[in-house]
């Protein structure tokens, strides 16, 4: 069984993807040229969604598990980065967590 359903996106063709490409490349070189950069980062971005948060509390009668649900909803708790450049070189992930006011 399929589901099928209308997006609002649309479809990007090759020359679609290569016409917004050039103007970016050139914003790109000229942001780089004009604040003296020597190297460009790739950074890929994914999102993290956490389910359930586990906590534990330790007591003197041992430790015991706490679950806590997070609204019955997938939300962006926290942001992945991955980084790297044209040489080759990968570097170490990093996080940022994101916190809302309750």
């Amino acid at each position: 069984m399929a589901l099928r359903a209308r997006t609002r996106q649309g479809q990007t063709t090759p020359a679609d993807a290569q016409e917004a490409a050039v103007p970016f490349r050139e914003l790109a070189l000229s942001t780089m040229i004009e604040k003296q950069c020597t190297r460009l980062y790739i950074g890929d971005q994914t999102d993290i969604f956490l389910f359930y948060t586990l906590w534990e509390t330790i007591s003197a009668r041992g430790s015991k598990t706490v679950w806590i649900k997070c609204g019955n909803k997938d939300k962006v708790r926290a942001t992945a980065t991955w980084l790297g450049d044209p040489v080759g070189n990968k570097y170490a992930p990093f996080s940022c967590i994101q916190e809302h006011t309750s």
